[in-house]
């Protein structure tokens, strides 16, 4: 059984209802990762009876309420990283570089740590381009 079917067993064991997961509440706080999960978990929802019995508390349990925007600003970040790594494995650092076909050769900051650095969660983004960052602000600002 996947993650996402042992939380949809758990909220059915807490009689949770599918509320929370309303395309309408995902769609004002328009998150990819967020309105896959409520997606995902209303596809498990669709057709269970116990969705039909009255509602015995005024509000779900919090952790199953939020379950749309912690899976999925999780699913988010490791989208986000997977996206760098790919771009980063398959780009040019060198510098300078050689443009064969338009006859240039241009240097340039291909080097810089930026394009990992701020990405959030991304691992080693702590390696000093702090001080880089600031010194190209200082500059401009």
């Amino acid at each position: 059984m996947g993650r996402c079917d042992k939380r949809y067993v758990s909220g059915l064991l807490f009689l949770a209802k599918d509320e929370p997961f309303f395309e309408g509440i995902h769609r004002v706080r328009p998150h990819k990762g967020q309105i896959e999960t409520a997606k995902r978990i209303l596809q498990l929802l669709d057709g269970s009876a116990l969705q039909g019995l009255p509602k015995q508390q005024v509000q779900d349990p919090y952790s199953f309420r939020c379950i749309p925007q912690v899976h999925g600003a999780t699913k988010d970040v490791v989208d986000n990283i997977i996206n760098v790594v790919e771009t980063e494995i398959n780009s040019v650092t060198d510098n300078p570089i050689v443009f064969h076909e338009e006859n240039k050769i241009v240097s340039g900051g291909k080097f810089s740590w930026a394009a990992t650095g701020f990405e959030p969660g991304f691992p080693g983004n702590s390696d000093g381009g702090d001080r880089e960052y600031f010194l190209s602000v200082e500059h401009i600002c």
